[in-house]
């Protein structure tokens, strides 16, 4: 087994404290994405979600999405660029989340506990 598929624990106390925004919070805080919504990916027309639109390349990924996501997605492949530069050199292929009509998903944990690769 490859080192980068390797699977280790999660370390114990891993974000502690740390909640997912409640969908009225975000909903209050910056309106709905869109008026209306369909069954296909479509773009935001609120103008305060629009101007948070972005579109760069990040590594060998070219992303669109919230500017403090993309600048996240940055600072990660950059430390791992640093640190484990194996990862990035083994990967053919990356894939991007994307936007989804939320009542079309499952009410759920979009992580479950278990174990990561180590790299």
């Amino acid at each position: 087994m490859s080192t980068i598929t390797k699977l280790v624990p999660i370390p114990s106390g891993i974000n502690q404290g740390i909640k997912p925004a409640r969908q009225q919070t975000m909903l209050s805080l910056i309106g709905n994405p869109r008026a209306t919504y369909t069954s296909k990916c479509q773009n935001p027309t609120n103008p305060l979600i629009s101007s948070l639109i972005v579109v760069e390349t990040v590594g060998r990924l070219k992303v669109r999405g919230l500017s403090p996501a993309v600048a996240s997605l940055r600072a990660v492949i950059d430390e791992i660029r640093t640190s484990i530069p194996d990862v990035l050199r083994r990967s053919d292929t990356w894939n991007a989340m994307r936007k989804t009509h939320y009542a079309a998903r499952p009410r759920r944990s979009a992580i479950t506990r278990g174990e990561l690769p180590s790299i």
